[in-house]
């Protein structure tokens, strides 16, 4: 008697694939096809963006160049016409700019920051196409500092601005600050260390608007005895030899003190009373401190 032949079995496969298959070959043949349309559609779609990626990504859409950056408020009349040329290079030192570039915002941003005109970086926006809208502050020269027959020029708070971003025509406007003894920083952008110039920058910015009206000629730091605490009084010197004692620093608060605003106001009503801070006798000597307040209104 023969044996009987043992049927040849295939390979084991679960119960849920095989009936998966026997859906997707029966039935579910429409959702298949859908599957496969979608698969090949997304495969199309990824082989097609390889082949343009590049001339997408780095087309003119995307690049960023220097006219596309837009400064709010814009560059005011007082600071160079390239100072955008200046920060554009800076931020393209290594590279040119994409749009799609990882920390671009920040990146411009620190651009602007590490500039000497710039005070503050208070938002970077981008937006396609190709445009980046940079909210600032720029900061505004008030005043001259003289050091070793040189003038050096500050803004508000004691900042070194760029001297050769000024024409001696352009420095002789300013209030100047004399009586300064200490160098100036090493690079622009850099506070003065001294508070002197801090204070002095201070006067000078307050004045501004009078200062050639009054006919001020140059401020003097001249301190009050002799060590590193030793207390500073400033004066005002006209083009015509007055000395007007200014008296301490805005920094300094005294109840004999009269604040910033009170002495402008009573230089102010001074010149209203008499028409200049000049005698038609020749220089004299005021102090502020001592005169009537300002007119009140």
């Amino acid at each position: 008697m023969e044996t009987p032949r043992k049927k040849a079995t295939g390979p084991s496969w679960p119960r849920w694939l095989e009936a998966l298959v026997g859906y997707l070959w029966g039935p579910g043949r429409w959702l298949a096809g859908i599957l496969l349309l979608a698969a090949a559609f997304a495969v199309g779609v990824w082989l097609g963006w390889q082949v343009v990626r590049d001339r997408v990504l780095f087309s003119e859409a995307y690049l960023v160049r220097k006219e596309h950056m837009s400064p709010n408020p814009p560059k005011p009349e007082w600071i160079p016409s390239d100072v955008l040329e200046q920060i554009f290079r800076t931020a393209t030192r290594d590279a040119p700019l994409y749009l799609w570039q990882e920390n671009l915002c920040q990146h411009l941003a620190e651009a602007f920051r590490q500039h000497p005109w710039v005070a503050q970086v208070l938002q970077v926006r981008k937006s396609y196409p190709a445009h980046i809208e940079v909210r600032l502050q720029w900061r505004r020269p008030v005043g001259m500092v003289l050091w070793q027959d040189q003038l050096f020029p500050v803004d508000g708070e004691g900042t070194l601005l760029p001297p050769g971003d000024f024409s001696p025509a352009e420095m002789v406007r300013y209030p100047r600050l004399a009586g300064i003894p200490t160098p100036p920083p090493k690079l622009p952008g850099a506070r003065w260390q001294d508070g002197r110039v801090i204070d002095g920058a201070q006067i000078a910015a307050a004045l501004g608007p009078v200062w050639e009206k009054f006919r001020l000629r140059y401020i003097r730091a001249v301190p009050l005895g002799e060590g590193p605490v030793a207390e500073t009084v400033y004066e005002l010197w006209t083009h015509g030899g007055s000395r007007i004692i200014w008296g301490l620093g805005p920094a300094v608060q005294r109840p004999a003190e009269p604040t910033l605003a009170d002495k402008i106001a009573r230089l102010q009503r001074y010149v209203q009373e008499h028409g200049a801070l000049d005698t038609p006798q020749g220089p004299q000597t005021l102090d502020l401190r001592l005169l009537p307040g300002g007119i009140e209104r």
